[in-house]
């Protein structure tokens, strides 16, 4: 049995449950940003597996545009993980239109530490022992052929599921702010834009580790500056790596800083 695992993340949550899976299964470990600039994605394997956050409640854009580019999968055993500091949202709804298939054979959820801003409540330890528990549970059910959805809580993400309706317009007005634009536009399109508010203080000595762990090429250095190029994921690699902490935005809580305790640099730059 073969098994590609397929994965994006940013500050190495996603990424810490792809590699453990990867490891468990011998599984081909490959990033989606090295494979999004192909006209068709052909998976040769057997089993598939698509590890990703929830960002706004919904899949990231990568994610979207990757998933568009898949094809001959149906016949295939496709299981998706996404992690999230609340709950899935709509991205498995969103995953299936792209697909244009009823074929993701499970779904796991898994709440992991949040790295957009602080909650005094999230013990990160705790969150980390039951991901691991479930990353052994996701291997047991893939050896099996298991199908259905599962979650480190599930009585949390059934209860949080509507709540996108809510909080996706909410988040409308601040990323229309970010993105410096007054015109009205889907979350989809002022995401790239949020660039605009990015910048780096007088911390900043050009190492240009920000631009190398962007998983989409969107920081090129001038000057021994980063600029942004507005094609941004949201994905706060360039903000929680910078060895100075000189990168300013407006999508996190001030002064927090997150990455994933058992992810190196040199994994996110890859």
């Amino acid at each position: 049995m073969s098994t590609s695992i397929y994965y994006f993340s940013g500050t190495g949550n996603s990424l810490y449950i792809a590699k453990k899976l990867a490891e468990k299964m011998k599984a081909d470990l490959i990033p989606i940003a090295s494979q999004i600039s192909q006209k068709e994605i052909n998976p040769n394997s057997d089993v598939i597996g698509i590890i990703f956050p929830i960002y706004y409640c919904d899949l990231p854009n990568i994610v979207k545009r990757f998933a568009a580019k898949l094809k001959n999968i149906e016949s295939k055993y496709v299981f998706v993980v996404c992690t999230y500091g609340g709950g899935k949202g709509v991205a498995i709804k969103s995953l299936k239109s792209i697909l244009k298939t009823k074929n993701i054979s499970s779904v796991y959820g898994i709440h992991m530490p949040q790295n957009t801003f602080y909650k005094f409540f999230e013990n990160h330890r705790k969150l980390n022992e039951k991901a691991n528990i479930m990353i052994e549970r996701i291997c047991k059910n893939i050896r099996q052929r298991k199908r259905g959805m599962f979650s480190t809580n599930m009585v949390v993400d059934i209860l949080q599921r509507p709540l996108h309706l809510i909080l996706r317009p909410i988040c409308v007005k601040p990323l229309m702010k970010m993105s410096h634009t007054s015109v009205k536009k889907p979350i989809e399109e002022l995401i790239p834009l949020v660039d605009n508010s990015f910048k780096a203080n007088h911390q900043c000595n050009g190492c240009g580790i920000c631009s190398r762990v962007c998983p989409v090429g969107n920081i090129s250095i001038v000057e021994n500056r980063p600029v942004w190029l507005h094609q941004c994921e949201n994905c706060l690699a360039c903000y929680n790596y910078c060895p100075q902490k000189a990168i300013e935005i407006g999508l996190v809580t001030k002064n927090y800083y997150y990455k994933h305790p058992e992810i190196s640099l040199q994994e996110i730059m890859k």
